[in-house]
């Protein structure tokens, strides 16, 4: 019962936070990507919860649940190389951008297949996650050096802590449980 409230609260403060970022500024398109993103990531925590009668694995929720995951994760990734301007720094890693939006389609529209990241050997698994996920923290580095006026990286400290609860959030209950 706990895992249900804890996902629903989750859930309710992303889907807040898209609102909010959508009703301020409802003509600026990185606003509307990041309110599309926080609506997705919305989700993915009641979509994870298994004790859930209407989500659990069945075939009329399947291709909703695969399709919302995929939006999710493929923003995620994505949401790192845009933010905060909406332009794409540095240009030369939308090849990794295009590659994880190409896993994300596996990881949720295939999983029960071959195909799945999670039948693939654990080496290639991490370092293909790691590839990924690093970029992400290149980027975002070049960016704040580089390509940030001060306002900018202002946003993105912001960002960076936001990352650091979440991550956090996902990791604290993996030891509590």
């Amino acid at each position: 019962v706990w895992q249900i409230v804890i996902a629903g609260m989750m859930s309710v403060a992303y889907w807040a936070v898209a609102v909010l970022i959508m009703w301020r500024r409802p003509n600026d398109r990185m606003a509307l990507f990041a309110g599309f993103f926080f609506a997705a990531m919305g989700g993915v925590p009641l979509a994870s919860v298994s004790n859930i009668p209407i989500i659990q694995p069945n075939p009329d929720t399947y291709f909703l649940r695969a399709g919302l995951g995929c939006l999710a994760w493929s923003s995620l990734l994505a949401f790192f190389f845009f933010f905060p301007n909406g332009r794409f720094v540095p240009r030369g890693l939308w090849p990794v951008v295009a590659g994880w939006i190409g896993l994300s389609l596996l990881w949720n529209f295939f999983a029960d297949t071959a195909l799945s990241p999670l039948k693939w050997p654990g080496w290639l698994l991490a370092s293909t996650m790691s590839i990924c996920w690093g970029a992400a923290v290149v980027a975002q580095v070049y960016r704040y050096r580089f390509a940030s006026t001060p306002l900018e990286r202002q946003q993105l400290k912001w960002m960076i802590y936001w990352t650091g609860v979440n991550v956090l959030g996902i990791i604290i209950p993996l030891f509590v449980i």
